[in-house]
């Protein structure tokens, strides 16, 4: 905890130094279960709260999750409390394969109070590519430096659709249809702190969709993903290789 609490006062500090614009974002996010790069760690219940910070190309994200039910003794507590501090930085626009091409990078630390496991910090890298038709292909190498000391590497793809517009609450709002499809590549000592599976290789895939209603300051709507794992060995290592989460989330932009 006491790394936590020294991380967010150092990105607080750095955020509050850049002369641009500051924006927060607040999302709660109510789900049938709590998937995390292929892992299942609840199969009940959670709510999980979001503050997204963002000045500049700095970025402080602020996550927390919450379990609804007693099934794991931890009904209405916090098991997971992690924070992030990044850049997202535009290098490269205007080209016609490569619309537009963000670098980003940063640090995590994630922690997980009121349970048995082990706290850990990860630095990451990555790219956000635009591409034609307003298609973003996101690659993230994630390096844990602490407890697991593996990678993991997660490619994603995914749209905006805007359906239709409409007006509520006195406000402009368009519904928005956000499919999603990627996948995670794990290395051989994430894939067997994680899985058991003593091999890197993929590990699992996931597609999803959401259907939101958005304007300038909020947006709200239903969620349904699935996930998958990849590696037949993995697969006889877990419970339930396969899951679907259903969820409701809701934003509000400062």
């Amino acid at each position: 905890m006491k790394r936590f609490l020294l991380l967010l006062v150092v990105v607080l500090v750095s955020v509050s130094a850049s002369a641009s614009e500051l924006t927060v974002d607040i999302k709660s996010t109510l789900q049938s279960k709590y998937m995390w790069r292929g892992v299942r760690v609840s199969n009940d219940p959670v709510v999980q709260s979001e503050v997204l910070i963002k000045k500049g190309i700095f970025e402080v994200n602020l996550f927390g999750n919450i379990d609804v039910t007693n099934e794991n003794d931890n009904g209405g507590d916090f098991t997971e409390m992690d924070v992030t501090f990044g850049i997202n930085k535009e290098i490269l626009g205007g080209g016609i394969l490569l619309r537009q091409v963000n670098l980003l990078a940063g640090i995590s630390s994630f922690n997980y109070p009121n349970t048995d496991t082990d706290s850990t910090v990860e630095l990451y890298a990555g790219f956000d590519i635009t591409l034609p038709m307003d298609i973003h292909s996101k690659t993230v190498a994630n390096f844990d430096i602490d407890e697991v000391e593996g990678a993991y590497v997660s490619q994603d793809f995914f749209k905006d659709f805007n359906l239709v517009k409409f007006g509520l609450l006195g406000r402009d709002c368009t519904l928005v249809a956000k499919p999603d499809i990627g996948a995670g590549w794990g290395s051989q000592d994430y894939n067997e702190y994680y899985f058991n599976e003593d091999s890197h290789g993929i590990s699992n895939w996931h597609a999803g969709l959401s259907l939101m209603v958005v304007n300038d300051r909020f947006e709200f709507g239903p969620s349904v993903s699935y996930t998958d794992l990849w590696n037949d060995n993995i697969r006889d290592n877990v419970a339930d290789d396969e899951n679907v989460t259903v969820g409701f989330s809701a934003l509000y932009r400062f």
